[in-house]
């Protein structure tokens, strides 16, 4: 990050402004980097290669720079490709997450108006349902699909490799564009995230300074290349000039497997994962790998850390950090002494405070709103998709308020407190309650229905839905649960359903969720679980 303090993480690594930078720079060094997935293997000069002829692909196709490019595709080395090549091009890259259908697919669609959209096999019917609100000019290019999109014209995604090879003329700049990630919509409908280039790189560099990589080491993830973190550890990879593999899933019962065959040493997983990890059997592969894992990159107790030590021969796990799609990281260990509890210090790249209604900092060890505002520039998004109301009502004094609580000890560590709203999060995923309620109340026979948070045994939450009937409806929970399943993203399907005649309200009409989630399991409530029903597939 040229000019930026700190722009060198450990032993000089040198963090460009632009990923496409990092990937030319390894490339003109002949690093020996290459990424692996489920189709294939590709060394950067070969990947350097391609994603230019995916950028002029682009150009032919009619896509012009700031136009968005969509894509519900799983990892693979095609997302890569079209990723990389979409920011040489000077478009915007805009992944959707490949479990959503319904209104969480159409609203994202419809707001990011892409001018491209990629479409894996597997996604192809989930599209369908939602066919008719794409915008007019966007065009399908479907991966691994050939002739399963009987509504109209469509292309191959491997039609670009007809393209030329020609070095694209956009040079990226810190501030350009490069993504548009969505938010979990905890507050309202999700909104779309602008992400720079250099916020990328910050992210990457932060991740470093964190949890320093070696140039030798292998990277094993499972996570989705649709979500900033696993995107952060790609742009990692380019910059070290390294080599790594994205799984299309996590497996608890297949981790070992994969690290031993990608000859991993250092695994990034989030959540719930490592718990599971940790709970798991004894493998034959996981036995073989003691003692082969460096770091277990995620956020988790120090129990989990201890027993990951113990049973794998794990160097390095107890990580912790915080952060948001607007900003990451706010807070890192990055080498400091561990305190129970603590979600880090605040990093080099933002200004932290804890804050009270009228934006006072409040006293040290007292709980008030995190708030923040960056230290350099584009290290922090570039405000909200075609919504500076909804950027400007969350800055407050020059401050961008979390709305997450917290409090921060005598000597600066910052640790969470509570939820400012209404998000849950489970299997790794941010779940909206509202756009999970609207889902619901699509039902003919509801007419109220409210999604709250139950808290789980691995930490995270698990989801429930109270739901009103219509009067002289036979409707029963377990009816209303299979009718969501094709409805709903796997990740928000409810553990648990209650109906009831009626939900607390205040004087306004609005629902007392903080009721209901005092309430919490009711005797009323069908559990998913205990009526023998296996957890969704994640």
């Amino acid at each position: 990050m040229s000019g930026n303090p700190g722009s060198q993480a450990d032993a000089g690594l040198q963090f460009p402004h632009s990923p496409l930078i990092a990937l030319r720079q390894s490339v003109a060094r002949g690093a020996a980097g290459y990424f692996s997935a489920g189709d294939g293997r590709i060394d950067f000069s070969d990947l350097d290669r391609r994603s230019d002829q995916f950028a002029n692909f682009l150009s032919e196709c009619g896509v012009r720079t700031a136009d968005r490019v969509a894509a519900l595709m799983d990892n693979g080395i095609s997302l890569i490709v079209a990723m990389l090549g979409c920011m040489k091009h000077g478009a915007i890259w805009a992944p959707v997450n490949t479990s959503f259908r319904g209104e969480w697919l159409r609203h994202q669609l419809v707001d990011s108006e892409p001018a491209l959209l990629i479409v894996d096999g597997a996604c192809v019917d989930a599209l369908a349902t939602v066919r008719e609100s794409l915008p007019a000019r966007c065009r399908l290019l479907l991966h691994q699909a050939a002739g399963a999109w009987p509504y109209g014209h469509c292309a191959d995604f491997d039609d670009y490799l007809s393209a030329g090879a020609g070095r694209p003329a956009f040079q990226p700049e810190p501030d350009g564009i490069s993504h548009l990630i969505y938010t979990s919509g905890t507050t309202g409908r999700s909104k779309g995230c602008l992400i720079s280039h250099n916020y990328l790189c910050n992210y990457a560099r932060l991740l470093q300074q964190n949890a320093p990589r070696q140039r030798e080491e292998v990277l094993y993830s499972p996570l989705p290349l649709f979500h900033l973190a696993a995107t952060a550890h790609l742009v990692l990879n380019l910059v070290l000039g390294a080599g790594a593999h994205f799984a299309r899933r996590f497996s608890v019962s297949g981790l070992w497997d994969e690290v031993e065959r990608t000859k991993a040493s250092y695994v990034h997983l989030m959540g719930t994962m490592a718990s599971l990890v940790a709970a798991a059997p004894d493998t034959a592969a996981s036995r073989r790998c003691f003692g082969k894992v460096r770091v277990l990159a995620s956020a988790w107790s120090s129990e989990t850390a201890a027993r990951l030590k113990e049973r794998f021969g794990i160097g390095c796990s107890d990580l912790r950090m915080y952060g948001q799609t607007e900003a990451a990281f706010l807070a890192t260990l990055r080498g400091h002494p561990l305190r129970e509890r603590t979600i880090g210090l605040p990093t080099d790249s933002f200004d932290v405070r804890v804050v009270d209604e009228v934006d006072r900092e409040v006293s040290r060890c007292q709980v008030g709103e995190i708030a923040y505002r960056p230290r350099q520039p584009n290290v922090m998004f570039s405000g909200y998709w075609r919504n500076p109301q909804a950027s400007w009502e969350r800055c407050s004094n020059l401050w961008w308020h979390s709305g997450d609580f917290g409090w921060q000890d005598e000597e600066g560590y910052l640790y969470f407190s509570d939820r400012g709203d209404d998000r849950m999060r489970r299997g790794g995923e941010n779940i909206s309650s509202l756009e999970l309620e609207q889902a619901f109340l699509a039902h003919p026979d509801l007419q109220m229905v409210a999604a709250h948070a139950v808290p789980c045994e691995w930490g995270e939450d698990e989801v429930k839905i109270v739901a009103v009937p219509r009067a002289g409806t036979a409707l029963s929970a377990q009816d209303l649960w299979t009718w969501a399943i094709p409805r709903v993203p796997r990740f928000a399907l409810p553990r648990y359903i209650e109906l009831r005649s009626d939900l607390p309200r205040n004087p306004t009409g609005k629902v007392l969720k903080y009721e209901l989630r005092k309430d919490g399991v009711t005797p009323g409530t069908w559990d998913r679980a205990a009526a023998g029903i296996p957890a969704p597939e994640r």
